[in-house]
């Protein structure tokens, strides 16, 4: 079974990552793996040394370009299975298989992705066979039924906890030393690009609570083009500016949030879903806004919390209560590193992705 895992875009993301950590896994159990990215871009340099073939592809964006050279290294590499993400990389998927006249495609839905089944998607399953991925069974939308339709398959995100490990132990700050002099609390706080509104909440709430905690640090990790200058000048209004980070989004967060004593998700989607597995794995307590994709892997109380969206009080609340209590932190996060590795390991991601594609080897409803 060879497999492609096809990304056009630019940027690196949580959904690209998902695709990455998928290639790496079933690399490892054998299969000849293939990632296609374009040529240049951020998302080559972060898996140019991940244990599998990267292939880049010069002018992606361009549809016809796209599907030439996908449909080149679909027929001389005997491609079987093509998995992609969105609406467009289907029918660029689709087009290509169907010029190729070998293979059949795997569209992920990513979690909050409406999934579109529009024309384009009604002439991309006509073109050739296709199947659904999703991370949730419970979001398993029900897809349009034809005779080149694939059986759907559930491959929640999934980690290697040992992986997040250092060889040193990890310091756990109380936000006031014991002779009254202010040390070091961090928050790091995941966002997914541009998301002003839920920013603003964080912001709100550190300056609460900055008057009693002068230690207090806000690290804000994935901020988009443009939103770290309206950040700065918020925080500044606030009088908060001392305690703001601004974290570069094309950096590598791991470092970030191992300096970090709690993380605060209001991300969205798979970016939402790889901080809140993230600050598990290392052991840290992780805050969620209700209404994003992490709410569903924090258990509150016990691994962290889960916060009513733009409530900066409840907020502050919840996290002055950890400050002050260094042992629930530890508890908190030996939780949900516990947590996160019974319920989310690395191998049942791997599992099904690996299903989903066996699906995709069912010759009979290919186009030949």
């Amino acid at each position: 079974m060879r497999i492609l895992f096809l990304h056009s875009a630019t940027s690196w993301t949580g959904t690209a990552r998902v695709f990455a950590a998928a290639a790496r896994a079933l690399g490892e159990r054998g299969y000849p793996v293939m990632f296609v990215c374009a040529q240049g871009s951020e998302v080559e340099r972060r898996v140019s040394f991940t244990g599998f073939e990267v292939v880049t592809l010069p002018g992606m964006g361009s549809w016809r370009r796209e599907v030439a050279a996908l449909r080149r290294l679909i027929r001389d590499r005997f491609i079987e299975v093509v998995f992609v993400h969105g609406e467009r990389g289907h029918a660029v998927a689709a087009a290509a298989v169907r010029l190729a006249a070998r293979g059949a495609i795997v569209r992920r839905i990513a979690p909050d992705e409406t999934p579109g089944f529009g024309a384009r998607s009604w002439l991309s399953l006509r073109l050739a066979a296709g199947g659904l991925l999703v991370s949730d069974a419970g979001a398993l939308p029900p897809p349009p039924i034809g005779a080149r339709m694939l059986e759907p398959e559930v491959a929640d995100l999934g980690v290697r906890p040992e992986e997040y490990d250092e060889p040193a132990g990890r310091t756990v700050s109380g936000g006031r030393s014991s002779g009254g002099v202010a040390s070091p609390f961090t928050i790091a706080v995941l966002l997914d690009g541009a998301a002003p509104a839920a920013a603003a909440t964080a912001l709100r709430a550190a300056a609460l609570l900055a008057p009693r905690h002068p230690g207090l640090r806000l690290t804000m990790l994935g901020v988009g083009p443009g939103l770290g200058d309206t950040l700065r000048l918020h925080a500044a209004a606030l009088g908060i500016s001392h305690a703001l980070r601004i974290g570069d989004r094309r950096d590598d967060r791991l470092p970030a949030l191992r300096r970090a004593d709690l993380v605060w998700v209001i991300a969205r989607g798979d970016d939402a879903a790889w901080g809140a597995l993230d600050g598990m794995a290392l052991r840290l307590p992780v805050f969620a806004d209700r209404q994003t994709t992490a709410s569903r892997f924090v258990a509150p109380d016990q691994t962290g919390a889960v916060l009513p969206p733009g409530d900066p009080h409840a907020a502050a609340a919840g996290i002055a209560a950890l400050m002050g209590d260094p042992a629930r932190r530890l508890t908190m996060g030996a939780a949900g590193r516990e947590r996160v590795a019974r319920t989310w390991p690395l191998d049942a991601m791997a599992d099904g992705f690996q299903r989903a594609a066996e699906h995709a080897l069912d010759r009979s409803r290919w186009i030949v």
